[in-house]
């Protein structure tokens, strides 16, 4: 019905400037029509198309439709580069879903790691909703394991060596190492087996085997319910 309406009308307009004998006041009617559209999710391109359609009126009237459905549409969002923007953000929301979107707000996910967040929910195999806050701890911490932490020197040194340990076995820092990393993780937490001992507080350490193209390590995970506290890379074949 959204989009049904501004076209119905859009053709009303049609017929309308092709009987009119003040074509300003046509020309203002259609603006609107587009502006309707626009927000019904057709865009300017209804209003390019409706314009180069009706090329057989003068340049002015085409000039003055185009300026007032841009300034319309600028109205509604405000400036150009705010509209740009909220058109960056719906392409962005459309791609991952608004779920992950906002749940990467809420958990100040940086935008290029919202790529990362959103492959973290998937291991995670739920929402945004249920495991927003345990893919944004898996996300973040992934920078850890490979050597981009920042702090104290026995954090970063740490980093570094695990960094070393990836590359051993073939896992460079890339998209596709980092979910394999985190589906080991995952897959360690809901593995009964995995279970090396209970800590205080209701952590869990945990022990997992992961293998890249060169070789294996250990993993050792401590978890809070389904939030990775740390993890430790030990040293393998």
């Amino acid at each position: 019905v959204g989009v049904a309406l501004p076209m119905i009308t859009g053709s009303f307009t049609i017929w309308k400037m092709a009987e009119a004998k003040d074509l300003e006041e046509a020309a203002t009617d259609m603006a609107f029509d587009v502006a309707v559209s626009m927000s019904a999710g057709v865009f300017f391109k209804f209003g390019k198309e409706a314009v180069l359609w009706f090329g057989k009126q003068s340049k002015s009237v085409r000039d003055q439709i185009l300026k007032k459905t841009t300034k319309l549409r600028y109205d509604a969002h405000g400036t150009k580069r705010q509209y740009n923007e909220l058109l960056k953000k719906r392409h962005i929301a459309n791609k991952y879903g608004l779920g992950v979107v906002e749940s990467a707000k809420k958990f100040r996910i940086p935008g290029d790691k919202l790529k990362d967040f959103a492959d973290s929910v998937r291991i995670f195999g739920g929402t945004a909703e249920n495991f927003g806050e345990a893919a944004a701890t898996l996300t973040k911490k992934m920078d850890f394991v490979f050597g981009r932490a920042a702090g104290s020197a026995h954090n970063v040194n740490r980093s570094q060596d695990m960094l070393r340990q990836m590359q051993r076995i073939g896992l460079p820092d890339n998209p596709a190492s980092r979910t394999v990393v985190k589906e080991n993780l995952v897959k360690s937490l809901r593995g009964p087996t995995s279970v090396a001992q209970q800590l205080e507080g209701g952590k869990v350490l945990r022990e997992s085997l992961l293998s890249g193209p060169r070789g294996h390590v250990k993993v050792e995970s401590i978890w809070q319910g389904d939030k990775l506290v740390t993890v430790k890379i030990k040293g393998g074949t």
